[in-house]
């Protein structure tokens, strides 16, 4: 931390530019995973405990998403007192009801030798679980048929831009007390030195990357615009790129032209607007041109292109206003180092961050990664809460089938002897198959049917979580009834198989 500060000095204020130093400093190192949480805690306990509540409250724009932290694993005391204890009631109470209802038996249909009916008969506790559990599978598994389709979508999806084979290194030149002279001068060099290494395509700067933590906007004033409201405030998202920025991100320009080296101080003020803002401030015409203002300025900026839509804070956003601005007219300190590569972008990120510390050897430079990379952090979390969902809905998939093959085990188990009967008086074992398996695929059906209609209703509750997938998807719902139906069908078939194998005379000599 001392080195990234340099040489200042100070107390530590809450209020103070040095506290956001200590605590950019220590997101650098965070960043190239020498942060550890533990490493903390064995260095100093005050320290960490100081630390760790230090960095939500002084820096609400940390990008926590780049912060590596370690987790103990380790199996926790009291997390396994609760799961026995939790285990140990569930098998109290659930054993009881079974216990309870054996004290209540009737003994003269008990002698008479009626059976447990099942289905058609009497609607029992255990079938109403079985539908339960069918019911709860269903909408488990539709849950999950949607985050999983959402996924692939997710992948498949256009960003914007191509982000295979980029190389990110973040500079911030504010820490090391540059001015803006020379903070142009040094991202000059930079880029050149870039692109001069073999493998490097392309090269240029943005202080913004799509997809990220932050959330950098500006009021608009657009010229000729008619205010939908009084006093509408339009604010538009917004990024300081370089002049090879939409070349390096291969982002399309629909119309008009790219930024250029002549577009710096001396020249006219320029931005490169997104066809969803050319789309509502300038319908049915030609944006090449108009003019805007930022924020309280004075100043006209004017339109020089207009590029392709993107994803810019989340993949399932609708269309959203955006533009970007050239750095050489609207300078910033804190930039990140965009590379475009012929070859595996990660071989080169030591030679980069090498050929940046060569122009200041004190310039911490932090998030070196491949744009891939990234982006996966995107999907980390829709990734993780599919794939709980999905366990989730194999476990009950399955409790549900243990739970229906046990339900027609037990029911072919005490009817042995009306089987015995039925085949004694003429039933062959198809008609003895079909009866049992008839009586499983009832109680199966109701808790599917049962399913889908609660699905129905509930995923709509996941809408915001989607990427182009409905959450009412036909193919979702039918192939999920279907694939629990087929594993209701299997776990009846046991059951009625080994009802066709009585032999009447061992039944009928049982009694």
């Amino acid at each position: 931390l001392a080195d990234t500060m340099g040489d200042h000095e100070g107390p530590l204020r809450s209020d103070g530019p040095n506290l956001a130093m200590v605590v950019h400093a220590a997101h650098l190192l965070a960043d190239e995973h020498l942060f550890d949480k533990n490493a903390l805690q064995r260095l100093d306990p005050l320290a960490a405990q100081w630390l760790n509540g230090l960095f939500p409250a002084a820096n609400p724009q940390l990008d926590f998403a780049t912060i590596d932290f370690s987790y103990d694993l380790s199996l926790d005391r009291r997390v396994l007192a609760f799961t026995c204890l939790a285990s140990v009631l569930t098998g109290i109470v659930f054993g009881l009801l079974p216990a309870w209802q054996a004290a209540r038996t009737d003994l003269v249909s008990t002698l008479k030798g009626n059976a447990p009916a099942v289905g058609g008969r009497r609607f029992n506790t255990r079938n109403a679980l079985v539908v339960a559990q069918m019911a709860l599978s269903v909408m488990l598994l539709i849950g999950a048929g949607l985050f999983v389709k959402s996924m692939r979508n997710a992948e498949q999806m256009n960003p914007g831009f191509e982000p295979r084979r980029v190389l990110l290194a973040g500079v911030n030149l504010e820490l090391q007390g540059y001015d803006e002279t020379r903070g142009r001068e040094f991202f000059k060099r930079a880029v050149e030195r870039l692109k001069r290494l073999p493998g490097v395509e392309a090269a240029s700067l943005g202080n913004w990357l799509p997809l990220g933590p932050d959330n950098n906007s500006t009021l608009v004033r657009p010229e000729g615009y008619v205010p939908r409201y009084q006093n509408e405030r339009i604010s538009v998202g917004t990024s300081v790129v370089g002049h090879e920025y939409f070349q390096t991100m291969k982002t399309p320009i629909v119309q008009g032209r790219s930024f250029t080296e002549t577009d710096d101080a001396r020249a006219t003020r320029v931005v490169i607007i997104n066809e969803t803002m050319a789309r509502r401030f300038w319908p049915g015409q030609n944006p090449i041109g108009k003019r805007l203002r930022l924020g309280k300025r004075d100043t006209w900026y004017e339109v020089a292109g207009v590029a392709q839509d993107g994803k810019y804070y989340f993949l399932g956003e609708a269309p959203t206003e955006f533009m970007f601005l050239p750095l050489l007219q609207n300078y910033s300190g804190e930039m990140t180092l965009l590379a475009r590569t012929s070859v595996a972008p990660e071989t080169l990120a030591a030679t980069v961050r090498q050929e940046v510390t060569q122009l200041d050897s004190e310039l911490p430079v932090y998030g070196v990664k491949t744009m891939t990379a990234y982006l996966g952090r995107v999907l980390a979390g829709p990734q993780s809460i599919a794939g709980l969902v999905s366990g989730f809905g194999l476990l009950a998939l399955v409790m549900a089938a243990v739970g229906l093959y046990g339900v027609m085990s037990y029911a072919v188990a005490g009817r042995t002897r009306e089987i015995g009967i039925r085949m004694a008086l003429g039933a062959n074992t198809r008609s003895v198959f079909s009866f049992i398996l008839k009586q499983g695929l009832r109680l199966a059906l109701l808790g599917v049917g049962l399913g889908l209609a609660a699905a129905l209703g509930l995923t709509r509750l996941m809408k915001s979580l989607l990427y182009g997938v409905s959450v009412t998807d036909p193919l979702t719902f039918v192939a999920i009834a279907s694939l629990l139906t087929a594993v209701a069908l299997l776990a009846c078939w046991l059951p009625a198989r080994r009802a066709t194998k009585v032999d009447p005379m061992v039944a009928l000599r049982c009694d």
